[in-house]
Protein backbone atom coordinates (compact mmCIF):
# COMPACT_ATOMS: atom_id res chain seq x y z
CA UNK A 1 0.00 0.00 0.00
CA UNK A 2 1.83 3.82 -0.81
CA UNK A 3 1.33 6.78 0.63
CA UNK A 4 -1.53 8.15 -0.95
CA UNK A 5 -3.84 4.83 0.10
CA UNK A 6 -2.63 5.23 3.87
CA UNK A 7 -3.39 8.47 3.66
CA UNK A 8 -6.92 7.73 1.71
CA UNK A 9 -7.47 5.31 4.71
CA UNK A 10 -6.30 6.89 7.48
CA UNK A 11 -5.04 3.73 9.48
CA UNK A 12 -2.17 1.31 9.51
CA UNK A 13 -1.84 -1.94 8.36
CA UNK A 14 -0.10 -2.84 11.38
CA UNK A 15 -2.69 -1.62 13.41
CA UNK A 16 -5.58 -3.57 11.67
CA UNK A 17 -3.49 -6.83 11.47
CA UNK A 18 -3.28 -6.21 15.87
CA UNK A 19 -6.46 -4.97 15.78
CA UNK A 20 -7.75 -8.65 13.77
CA UNK A 21 -5.53 -10.53 16.51
CA UNK A 22 -6.71 -9.09 19.26
CA UNK A 23 -10.41 -9.83 18.20
CA UNK A 24 -9.63 -13.30 17.24
CA UNK A 25 -8.12 -13.67 21.01
CA UNK A 26 -11.42 -12.47 22.48
CA UNK A 27 -13.68 -14.67 20.44
CA UNK A 28 -11.69 -17.63 21.33
CA UNK A 29 -11.79 -16.56 24.96
CA UNK A 30 -15.42 -15.90 24.67
CA UNK A 31 -16.39 -19.30 23.47
CA UNK A 32 -13.71 -21.18 26.09
CA UNK A 33 -15.64 -19.35 28.29
CA UNK A 34 -19.05 -20.99 27.06
CA UNK A 35 -17.94 -24.07 27.32
CA UNK A 36 -16.38 -23.83 30.35
CA UNK A 37 -19.61 -22.88 32.13
CA UNK A 38 -21.73 -25.97 30.06
CA UNK A 39 -19.18 -28.02 31.62
CA UNK A 40 -19.80 -26.35 35.00
CA UNK A 41 -23.71 -26.90 34.85
CA UNK A 42 -23.47 -30.46 33.79
CA UNK A 43 -20.91 -31.48 36.54
CA UNK A 44 -23.27 -29.71 39.34
CA UNK A 45 -25.97 -31.94 37.83
CA UNK A 46 -24.29 -35.03 38.22
CA UNK A 47 -23.22 -34.11 41.62
CA UNK A 48 -26.70 -33.63 42.96
CA UNK A 49 -27.99 -36.72 41.15
CA UNK A 50 -25.54 -38.61 42.90
CA UNK A 51 -26.28 -36.74 46.02
CA UNK A 52 -29.84 -37.54 45.99
CA UNK A 53 -29.42 -41.13 44.46
CA UNK A 54 -27.34 -41.66 47.93
CA UNK A 55 -30.11 -40.88 49.99
CA UNK A 56 -32.70 -42.71 48.46
CA UNK A 57 -30.29 -45.74 48.84
CA UNK A 58 -30.18 -44.94 52.55
CA UNK A 59 -33.59 -44.34 53.16
CA UNK A 60 -34.46 -47.55 51.27
CA UNK A 61 -31.53 -49.74 53.83
CA UNK A 62 -33.18 -47.75 56.92
CA UNK A 63 -37.12 -47.55 56.33
CA UNK A 64 -39.98 -49.78 56.30
CA UNK A 65 -42.81 -47.62 55.24
CA UNK A 66 -45.00 -49.19 52.39
CA UNK A 67 -43.83 -49.98 48.65
CA UNK A 68 -46.70 -48.23 46.90
CA UNK A 69 -46.35 -45.21 49.03
CA UNK A 70 -42.40 -44.65 48.31
CA UNK A 71 -43.16 -45.28 45.15
CA UNK A 72 -45.69 -41.97 44.63
CA UNK A 73 -42.56 -40.14 46.69
CA UNK A 74 -40.46 -41.25 44.08
CA UNK A 75 -42.34 -40.16 41.09
CA UNK A 76 -42.91 -36.92 42.57
CA UNK A 77 -39.21 -36.55 43.05
CA UNK A 78 -38.88 -37.57 39.80
CA UNK A 79 -41.24 -34.98 38.01
CA UNK A 80 -39.54 -32.18 40.02
CA UNK A 81 -36.33 -33.48 38.88
CA UNK A 82 -37.16 -33.51 35.16
CA UNK A 83 -38.87 -29.96 35.42
CA UNK A 84 -35.28 -28.83 37.08
CA UNK A 85 -33.62 -30.35 34.38
CA UNK A 86 -35.94 -28.78 31.60
CA UNK A 87 -35.13 -25.72 33.63
CA UNK A 88 -31.58 -25.83 33.22
CA UNK A 89 -31.52 -26.91 29.66
CA UNK A 90 -33.45 -24.03 28.72
CA UNK A 91 -30.80 -21.66 30.53
CA UNK A 92 -28.43 -22.87 29.04
CA UNK A 93 -29.82 -22.27 25.59
CA UNK A 94 -30.94 -18.82 26.57
CA UNK A 95 -27.23 -18.48 27.90
CA UNK A 96 -25.86 -19.91 24.51
CA UNK A 97 -27.62 -17.79 22.26
CA UNK A 98 -26.79 -14.66 24.76
CA UNK A 99 -22.98 -15.75 23.97
CA UNK A 100 -23.61 -16.12 20.39
CA UNK A 101 -25.31 -12.54 20.24
CA UNK A 102 -22.54 -11.38 21.69
CA UNK A 103 -19.93 -12.56 19.53
CA UNK A 104 -21.92 -11.33 16.43
CA UNK A 105 -22.21 -7.58 18.08
CA UNK A 106 -18.31 -8.13 18.22
CA UNK A 107 -17.94 -8.94 14.92
CA UNK A 108 -20.39 -6.37 13.71
CA UNK A 109 -18.37 -3.76 15.48
CA UNK A 110 -14.96 -4.71 14.38
CA UNK A 111 -16.26 -5.10 10.44
CA UNK A 112 -18.14 -1.49 11.27
CA UNK A 113 -15.14 -0.04 12.30
CA UNK A 114 -12.90 -1.09 9.49
CA UNK A 115 -15.35 -0.60 7.28
CA UNK A 116 -15.37 3.49 8.55
CA UNK A 117 -11.61 3.81 8.67
CA UNK A 118 -11.72 2.87 4.88
CA UNK A 119 -14.19 4.79 3.58
CA UNK A 120 -13.78 7.98 2.24
CA UNK A 121 -15.61 11.13 3.56
CA UNK A 122 -18.57 12.42 1.74
CA UNK A 123 -20.50 15.44 1.94
CA UNK A 124 -23.62 13.97 3.34
CA UNK A 125 -21.27 12.21 6.19
CA UNK A 126 -19.95 15.63 6.91
CA UNK A 127 -24.09 16.99 6.70
CA UNK A 128 -24.46 14.34 9.13
CA UNK A 129 -22.14 15.03 11.35
CA UNK A 130 -22.61 18.96 11.50
CA UNK A 131 -26.48 17.74 12.69
CA UNK A 132 -25.66 16.07 15.06
CA UNK A 133 -23.39 18.35 16.27
CA UNK A 134 -25.49 21.25 16.10
CA UNK A 135 -28.13 19.14 18.00
CA UNK A 136 -25.85 18.67 20.94
CA UNK A 137 -25.23 22.33 21.32
CA UNK A 138 -28.62 22.72 21.02
CA UNK A 139 -29.39 20.45 24.35
CA UNK A 140 -26.61 21.85 25.79
CA UNK A 141 -28.29 25.13 25.21
CA UNK A 142 -31.57 23.95 26.83
CA UNK A 143 -30.21 22.94 29.35
CA UNK A 144 -28.43 26.22 30.42
CA UNK A 145 -32.03 27.84 29.86
CA UNK A 146 -33.66 25.17 31.97
CA UNK A 147 -30.79 26.05 34.71
CA UNK A 148 -31.64 29.46 34.34
CA UNK A 149 -35.84 28.89 34.35
CA UNK A 150 -35.04 27.42 37.42
CA UNK A 151 -33.24 30.26 39.27
CA UNK A 152 -35.20 33.06 38.01
CA UNK A 153 -38.29 30.84 39.57
CA UNK A 154 -36.21 30.89 42.68
CA UNK A 155 -36.00 34.68 42.96
CA UNK A 156 -39.52 35.33 41.86
CA UNK A 157 -40.50 33.21 44.56
CA UNK A 158 -38.15 35.24 47.18
CA UNK A 159 -39.53 38.81 46.30
CA UNK A 160 -43.11 37.27 46.34
CA UNK A 161 -42.43 36.43 50.29
CA UNK A 162 -40.60 39.75 50.31
CA UNK A 163 -43.79 41.95 49.27
CA UNK A 164 -46.08 39.86 51.11
CA UNK A 165 -43.60 40.37 54.41
CA UNK A 166 -43.66 44.30 53.29
CA UNK A 167 -47.59 44.58 53.23
CA UNK A 168 -47.47 43.12 56.73
CA UNK A 169 -45.37 45.24 58.03
CA UNK A 170 -47.15 48.25 56.59
CA UNK A 171 -50.22 47.57 57.62
CA UNK A 172 -48.61 47.00 61.17
CA UNK A 173 -47.31 50.72 61.07
CA UNK A 174 -50.11 51.58 59.99
CA UNK A 175 -52.98 50.31 62.69
CA UNK A 176 -50.07 51.41 64.87
CA UNK A 177 -49.69 54.91 63.85
CA UNK A 178 -54.20 55.08 63.74
CA UNK A 179 -53.98 53.91 66.75
CA UNK A 180 -51.47 56.76 68.45
CA UNK A 181 -53.67 59.33 66.64
CA UNK A 182 -56.29 59.21 70.06
CA UNK A 183 -57.56 62.39 71.27
CA UNK A 184 -56.03 63.86 74.80
CA UNK A 185 -57.84 62.98 78.07
CA UNK A 186 -58.10 67.40 78.97
CA UNK A 187 -59.56 67.37 75.76
CA UNK A 188 -62.04 64.70 75.40
CA UNK A 189 -63.23 66.05 79.31
CA UNK A 190 -63.82 69.87 77.98
CA UNK A 191 -66.19 68.52 74.94
CA UNK A 192 -70.07 68.59 75.90
CA UNK A 193 -71.88 64.77 76.56
CA UNK A 194 -73.61 64.69 72.36
CA UNK A 195 -70.22 65.27 71.08
CA UNK A 196 -68.01 63.26 73.53
CA UNK A 197 -70.64 60.02 72.81
CA UNK A 198 -70.48 60.83 68.80
CA UNK A 199 -66.34 60.75 68.94
CA UNK A 200 -66.91 57.60 70.68
CA UNK A 201 -69.16 56.36 68.31
CA UNK A 202 -66.43 57.20 65.66
CA UNK A 203 -63.91 55.60 67.28
CA UNK A 204 -65.70 52.18 67.12
CA UNK A 205 -66.34 52.09 63.80
CA UNK A 206 -62.88 53.09 63.34
CA UNK A 207 -61.56 50.15 65.37
CA UNK A 208 -64.37 47.37 63.64
CA UNK A 209 -63.53 49.37 59.73
CA UNK A 210 -59.57 48.75 60.94
CA UNK A 211 -60.24 45.04 61.94
CA UNK A 212 -62.48 44.42 58.51
CA UNK A 213 -59.52 45.69 56.59
CA UNK A 214 -56.86 43.93 58.66
CA UNK A 215 -58.48 40.58 57.70
CA UNK A 216 -59.38 41.60 54.16
CA UNK A 217 -55.95 42.14 53.70
CA UNK A 218 -54.60 38.72 55.03
CA UNK A 219 -57.42 36.96 52.51
CA UNK A 220 -55.53 39.14 50.04
CA UNK A 221 -52.12 38.21 50.77
CA UNK A 222 -52.98 34.33 51.07
CA UNK A 223 -54.89 34.15 47.96
CA UNK A 224 -51.75 36.09 46.10
CA UNK A 225 -49.06 33.11 47.71
CA UNK A 226 -51.51 30.76 45.99
CA UNK A 227 -52.33 32.12 43.07
CA UNK A 228 -48.31 32.68 42.14
CA UNK A 229 -49.42 35.74 39.68
CA UNK A 230 -46.85 38.46 40.00
CA UNK A 231 -48.15 41.47 41.44
CA UNK A 232 -47.81 44.98 39.82
CA UNK A 233 -47.41 47.88 42.83
CA UNK A 234 -50.23 49.95 43.47
CA UNK A 235 -50.36 53.30 41.81
CA UNK A 236 -50.85 55.30 44.88
CA UNK A 237 -49.97 53.68 48.82
CA UNK A 238 -49.48 55.35 51.68
CA UNK A 239 -46.10 56.62 52.55
CA UNK A 240 -45.84 55.94 56.28
CA UNK A 241 -41.88 56.78 56.53
CA UNK A 242 -42.82 59.68 55.05
CA UNK A 243 -45.75 59.98 57.92
CA UNK A 244 -42.76 58.99 61.09
CA UNK A 245 -40.00 61.18 59.68
CA UNK A 246 -39.02 63.57 61.86
CA UNK A 247 -40.01 67.35 60.76
CA UNK A 248 -37.32 69.66 59.08
CA UNK A 249 -36.19 72.59 60.14
CA UNK A 250 -38.32 75.44 60.27
CA UNK A 251 -41.41 73.14 60.00
CA UNK A 252 -41.74 72.21 63.74
CA UNK A 253 -43.99 75.71 64.07
CA UNK A 254 -45.99 75.18 61.34
CA UNK A 255 -46.83 71.46 62.31
CA UNK A 256 -47.25 72.37 66.11
CA UNK A 257 -49.90 74.62 64.38
CA UNK A 258 -51.27 71.81 62.13
CA UNK A 259 -51.28 69.27 64.47
CA UNK A 260 -53.08 71.10 67.28
CA UNK A 261 -56.67 69.65 68.17
CA UNK A 262 -58.81 72.25 69.57
CA UNK A 263 -62.35 71.62 70.10
CA UNK A 264 -63.63 73.73 67.30
CA UNK A 265 -61.45 71.56 64.92
CA UNK A 266 -63.33 68.42 66.04
CA UNK A 267 -66.37 69.55 65.62
CA UNK A 268 -65.36 70.70 61.86
CA UNK A 269 -63.99 67.16 61.41
CA UNK A 270 -67.09 65.78 62.82
CA UNK A 271 -69.23 68.04 59.87
CA UNK A 272 -67.29 66.73 57.61
CA UNK A 273 -67.48 63.45 58.32
CA UNK A 274 -70.90 63.76 58.28
CA UNK A 275 -73.67 60.48 58.70
CA UNK A 276 -72.29 58.76 55.34
CA UNK A 277 -69.39 57.04 57.89
CA UNK A 278 -71.85 54.98 59.65
CA UNK A 279 -75.17 52.97 58.70
CA UNK A 280 -78.40 53.92 59.85
CA UNK A 281 -78.69 52.52 62.76
CA UNK A 282 -75.30 54.02 64.21
CA UNK A 283 -76.64 57.48 63.59
CA UNK A 284 -76.37 59.45 67.14
CA UNK A 285 -79.00 61.54 68.18
CA UNK A 286 -79.42 65.04 66.96
CA UNK A 287 -77.37 67.94 68.76
CA UNK A 288 -79.93 69.93 70.67
CA UNK A 289 -77.99 71.96 72.76
CA UNK A 290 -78.36 75.31 74.13
CA UNK A 291 -76.11 77.40 76.33
CA UNK A 292 -77.28 76.57 79.18
CA UNK A 293 -76.89 72.68 78.72
CA UNK A 294 -73.49 71.18 79.30
CA UNK A 295 -70.74 73.90 80.10
CA UNK A 296 -72.07 77.35 79.65
CA UNK A 297 -71.04 78.89 76.63
CA UNK A 298 -69.40 76.52 74.91
CA UNK A 299 -70.69 77.64 71.65
CA UNK A 300 -69.32 81.10 72.18
CA UNK A 301 -66.06 79.79 72.16
CA UNK A 302 -66.26 78.07 68.73
CA UNK A 303 -65.45 79.64 65.66
CA UNK A 304 -68.17 82.08 63.88
CA UNK A 305 -68.40 79.65 60.51
CA UNK A 306 -68.03 76.54 62.76
CA UNK A 307 -71.25 77.60 64.40
CA UNK A 308 -72.84 78.11 60.96
CA UNK A 309 -72.28 75.05 60.03
CA UNK A 310 -72.92 73.49 63.40
CA UNK A 311 -76.82 75.54 63.31
CA UNK A 312 -76.81 74.20 59.78
CA UNK A 313 -76.26 70.41 60.43
CA UNK A 314 -78.53 70.46 63.59
CA UNK A 315 -81.72 71.77 61.50
CA UNK A 316 -80.85 69.43 58.68
CA UNK A 317 -80.91 66.71 61.28
CA UNK A 318 -84.11 68.01 62.11
CA UNK A 319 -85.79 68.03 59.13
CA UNK A 320 -83.93 64.43 58.37
CA UNK A 321 -82.52 65.85 54.97
CA UNK A 322 -79.26 65.74 53.74
CA UNK A 323 -77.13 65.97 57.01
CA UNK A 324 -75.00 63.20 56.33
CA UNK A 325 -73.60 64.25 53.10
CA UNK A 326 -70.49 65.81 52.85
CA UNK A 327 -69.68 69.07 53.05
CA UNK A 328 -67.01 71.79 52.31
CA UNK A 329 -65.68 74.15 55.05
CA UNK A 330 -64.53 77.41 53.81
Amino acid sequence: MDSSQLAANGHDPIDDAHDSAASTRLTTALSLNSQLKSQLSTAQIALLTHRRARELAKEREEGDEDPRERERRLWERIQALRAEVDGQVGRKAVKDRVVEGLDNALLVSTHLRDTSLSAESSARQAALTALLNQRDNLSLELLRLRSDINKLALERLKLRKKLISLNRQNAAHTTTLLSSQTLPSSLLASLPPPLRAYYTKLQQDTSILTTRLSILRNVFQLLVHESGVPLALPSTFTDVAELLRPPRAGEDEEEEEEEELTPGKLVRLMLLAGDGSMDEADVPPPLRLHEGEGEAGWREKLPEDVRRELEQWERERERGGGGGKRRKVE
